[in-house]
């Protein structure tokens, strides 16, 4: 085989890598990042209901929180607790039609490195996060597993019921506990 052709079968390679890449939709071209809410719909799939069902006076409250709240979530594909309560979210937002609150969906890679600046300013350290703001200012974050149901618990954040760490997981408590006492003791 002369070298001009193994050159042309390389490049031709190369070629197919490259288009293949631009026809992947783009979320999937980006491993972390902003997201919206269609990318994250066709990221998941379809909702396939859940073992609960949701708490629809829960819903009806969340259609009725003060404006000016926003919901950011971080999440992974490969993180069994975020396969459980993102689509769960995503059934509560199409039940919800139009949300008084936004939301903005971030993917973090599987080493929990990227997007790297979003997760340091977030601090975030376990997935999924959803970090509750109103006017600008964090009132409180739901992380892995809600103790109520999501719908609830980001009703009660959202409405300033309730503020700061809500999680049923004793390692992420623990966590925040000791993290917090780092912060005020050094």
């Amino acid at each position: 085989m002369s070298r001009s052709s193994k050159n042309g079968g390389v490049a031709l390679f190369f070629l197919v890598i490259f288009l293949a890449w631009l026809s992947l939709p783009s979320w999937a071209q980006t491993k972390s990042g902003a997201l919206s809410l269609a990318q994250v719909k066709s990221l998941l799939g379809e909702w396939q209901g859940s073992d609960h069902d949701l708490d629809h006076e829960a819903i009806r409250h969340l259609s009725q929180v003060p404006k000016f709240a926003e919901v950011k979530v971080f999440f992974g594909t490969w993180c069994e607790d975020s396969q459980r309560e993102v689509p769960r979210l995503l059934k509560v937002l199409s039940d919800l039609g139009e949300s008084p609150f936004s939301v903005k969906f971030f993917q973090v890679d599987k080493d929990k490195k990227e997007p790297a600046q979003l997760l340091a300013a977030n601090d975030i350290v376990f997935l999924p996060t959803f970090v509750v703001s109103r006017r600008g200012k964090e009132v409180g974050r739901i992380v892995e597993r809600s103790p109520r149901s999501l719908e609830v618990d980001l009703t009660l954040l959202l409405d300033g019921k309730t503020a700061g760490l809500v999680s049923s997981s004793e390692q992420v408590i623990w966590h925040y506990l000791s993290d917090r006492e780092k912060k005020t003791y050094n």
